[in-house]
């Protein structure tokens, strides 16, 4: 009971100490409390973009791979063949279910590619009447829909019959349907030409947000135009297929999936083309490091101005231990203890940093849910980050008050009551 009693009168002289100096108590306060608070909002603001692009990603579908002819060549003395080096067959092979590890797989032929033929059907028209449209024209089979991740908001999708016949059948974008057709809804059973041919919408997609990818270079799926890649290749008559897109069984099998692919189109093409593949989940493990990097060296220098904020407790503590030194003295003369002044002054310190964190706290988690809706980051406070943050700032409040109220504790009271 005499313990408590001597703790608890400790901690009301620590109290009344800060008291006695409250503007420099304040200032030091509030350096911990930024640090605290930088902290958190780093850590949140890190955690907010890492949802946001991953969500955006995943619009590609995480199983997705795309696998495509490789033009380029060891040997520079060999000649280039030309072509896609993928036709129909292979990919009626590939569907066929050779291949394990793949659920589903399209054709994708696009205007948005290199070959001539693609360069001249991306010149062809794109018309209702006198309302233009600059979309994609993709040639796709039924499957894209299912690995592509695409959602329909109107309307409904190719089917297996009309792909197989060619049918001149299209699923609109909203971006496509807006510019033809004034409206997603009004879009469905409604024609439209590509050059001189005639196409009836049978579907509209639903939107996908993409606005960070697209601002970065990366196509807008929004405005893009699906048909059959039958009724594709009859208008630039072609058979040739620009690529594969399939869709794994699982993430961890994306890989083998395209190995598996690359293996069929291999032995078909006896060796004569030489091919790639590009797997989705790659671009999120890539997209993972990046901003787990930023978020590092953020966090890091958040830390760093806690610290910084350690150092202003550190000063005022010395400064105070020079001005109670006479008290200090007179203390030691009636009987107080070298372990009684060491937790006064120590507590003192820890009070600083503890107020400082609670109030970077409240600022951290403020300041957080503030970025988040000035950024349209999802609001993403880390309980662990917070619970952090305020351990740092105890820490701070011990590692910066240890050494003054070591020197507080170890003056001799003869000398201390002497002192001017």
């Amino acid at each position: 009971m005499n313990r408590a009693l001597t703790y608890w009168s400790v901690f009301v002289q620590a109290a009344w100490g800060l008291r006695d100096n409250a503007r420099r108590s304040v200032l030091s306060l509030l350096g911990v409390a930024l640090g605290v608070a930088a902290v958190i909002m780093v850590d949140a603001l890190a955690r907010g973009a890492h949802a946001f692009v991953n969500a955006e990603l995943e619009t590609f579908g995480l199983r997705t791979v795309w696998i495509t002819r490789d033009p380029r060549s060891p040997n520079p003395e060999r000649a280039i063949r030309q072509g896609s080096g993928i036709e129909n067959a292979d990919y009626l092979a590939v569907r066929a279910g050779c291949c394990p590890s793949v659920a589903l797989a399209s054709p994708l032929i696009s205007t948005r590619g290199r070959s001539e033929l693609a360069k001249s059907l991306a010149a062809l028209p794109i018309r209702n009447g006198n309302q233009f449209s600059n979309a994609r024209l993709e040639g796709v089979a039924e499957a894209h829909l299912a690995i592509a991740g695409d959602t329909l908001s109107a309307g409904r999708y190719f089917s297996v019959r009309e792909v197989a016949a060619g049918h001149q059948v299209a699923v609109l974008g909203v971006v496509a349907a807006r510019d033809l057709f004034g409206a997603e809804q009004a879009a469905v059973g409604r024609a439209f030409r590509i050059g001189e041919e005639r196409f009836i919408v049978v579907g509209v997609l639903g939107e996908k947000n993409r606005n960070t990818l697209v601002s970065l270079g990366i196509r807008d799926d929004n405005n893009r135009i699906s048909v059959p890649y039958t009724a594709y290749q009859r208008l630039v008559g072609s058979t040739e297929i620009a690529s594969l897109q399939i869709q794994a069984v699982s993430p961890a099998r994306a890989h083998r999936a395209a190995q598996e692919v690359i293996a069929v189109l291999e032995r078909r093409h006896v060796g004569r083309y030489r091919y790639g593949a590009e797997v989705m989940a790659d671009h999120q493990l890539t997209a993972d490091r990046i901003l787990g990097a930023v978020k590092l060296v953020g966090v890091v220098s958040a830390l760093v101005s806690l610290f910084v904020g350690g150092l202003g407790i550190m000063n005022i503590m010395s400064t105070a231990v020079i001005e109670r030194t006479r008290e200090i003295g007179l203390r030691k003369a009636v009987g107080a203890r070298r372990r009684d002044i060491l937790l006064q002054f120590l507590l003192e310190a820890v009070l600083i940093s503890s107020a400082g964190g609670v109030l970077g706290v409240g600022l951290g988690v403020a300041g957080s849910y503030g970025l988040a809706r000035a950024t349209e980051f999802p609001p993403s406070v880390s309980d662990l980050a917070v619970l952090i943050a305020f351990v740092c700032s105890i820490a701070v409040g011990v590692l910066s008050g240890l050494l003054p109220a070591q020197r507080a504790a170890a003056l001799e009271p003869v000398r201390a009551l002497r002192f001017e």
